[in-house]
């Protein structure tokens, strides 16, 4: 996975997340912000079309945001996120890092 980038990440039955890579912390480890889990789609299996950026799909679906960075393993899945996370759209303020002056944010 790229920093910088978002993505959609299956790690299992129903552990399904959104959140935008910020660094590799080991061989197959990922530091993330703006994370949210994704609940329930209340639509089906519709991944693709919520990666994609279907905005109906989008707010169908149900999330849990995270206000503090998370770090996943290598996963099932990664499919590329389009556009904003839903933490970010949200408004979701995170706890444990500072924003740089470039408007990244750095964990403290």
């Amino acid at each position: 996975m790229t920093p910088g980038k978002a993505y959609l990440l299956h790690q299992g039955d129903w552990h399904t997340f959104v959140g935008r890579c910020v660094a590799q912390t080991g061989p197959f480890t990922y530091l993330f912000h703006y994370v949210s889990q994704i609940q329930d789609t209340n639509d089906g299996p519709v991944w693709n079309r919520l990666a994609a950026g279907d905005a109906s799909a989008r707010k169908k679906a149900t999330y849990t945001h995270e206000q503090t960075p998370q770090e996943f393993p290598l996963t099932i899945r990664a499919s590329l996120w389009i556009g904003k996370t839903p933490a970010e759209e949200a408004g979701i303020k995170m706890i444990g890092v500072e924003k740089k002056t470039d408007g990244r944010n750095q964990q403290d």
